[in-house]
């Protein structure tokens, strides 16, 4: 067997589909990112007006061998696979070829594609629906390229070392992501405050503004998870300006102003086409 792999990740628990298995991976393929254009034409008006790109899903392929003893075994083995690879839920995938990056699906398609007494060569085809791959640690885990959280083409600094928790009122924070971090179209970004007075985070870089127009105390939490914010774990959007903070690709320039006592934590994924 190689150091090759395939696993699933559904919540808390690794499934493995390579190790301990009999199984190996032969190859890795994905398909290209799917562009799905936005636009309008208006007649007597050359060309057409472009909105904001987004990303469809696509396929990830897998070819596999599995040595088998004898017939029964092939046919428990494909039975317990389908069982396995088919699920209620969405679940992502892991894999050697890029480790420190998972792969949302939702659904998965089993083909034999040469069958051999003694060996099995089949092909796992998964369908990443959301568009995109995601960093497998997040914005809080150690990030250099000496650390095995993450790997080359994965946009991590070499020289300087990003900071995710600040107590400043100006700070910076570096999206890795080959793409912006946007919640509204359903990325993941927390952030989480503390502080004393009405606070109002401003990206500089992108222009975002989000403004909270009550008075927290030190003791509240202000949460933006997504597109809602949250106060002590209660949704607070009609005492705020509605503003979502978004995340540019590479260094994005934050001030906070209105508020003292201020400790701030972003964590999010990031995330690559």
């Amino acid at each position: 067997m190689t150091d090759k792999f395939i696993e699933m990740i559904l919540g808390t628990d690794t499934v493995p589909i390579t190790e301990k298995n009999r199984v190996e991976m032969l190859s890795f393929s994905r398909g290209d990112a799917q562009t799905v254009k936005s636009t309008k034409t208006v007649d007597g008006v050359d060309g057409e007006i472009t909105y904001l790109n987004t990303y469809a899903p696509f396929e990830i392929t897998f070819k596999l061998l599995f040595l088998s003893e004898d017939v029964h075994d092939k046919n428990l083995f494909e039975d317990e696979l389908i069982e396995k690879i088919h699920t209620y839920d969405s679940y992502y995938i892991r894999h050697s070829y890029h480790p420190n990056k998972k792969y949302a699906v939702n659904e998965a398609t089993y083909s034999v594609t040469e069958e051999n007494p003694g060996a099995l060569e089949f092909e796992l085809k998964f369908t990443v629906f959301k568009g995109y791959s995601e960093s497998l640690h997040g914005s809080l885990s150690s990030r250099n390229f000496e650390d095995e959280n993450f790997d080359f083409g994965m946009n991590i600094l070499s020289g300087e070392q990003p900071k995710y928790t600040h107590t400043s009122k100006t700070f910076k924070i570096y999206n890795a992501s080959s793409m912006t971090v946007t919640p509204i179209m359903r990325h993941k970004l927390d952030i989480t405050l503390t502080c004393a007075g009405s606070p109002k985070i401003t990206n500089n870089t992108t222009g975002d503004v989000f403004e909270y127009i009550d008075t927290l105390k030190k003791t509240d939490t202000l949460k933006l998870s997504g597109v809602y914010a949250y106060k002590d774990d209660t949704v607070c959007g009609r005492k705020t300006n509605h503003g979502i903070i978004t995340l540019a690709k590479g260094w994005n320039e934050f001030t906070i102003s209105g508020a003292s006592d201020i400790d701030i934590e972003f964590d999010f994924s990031f995330i690559y086409r």
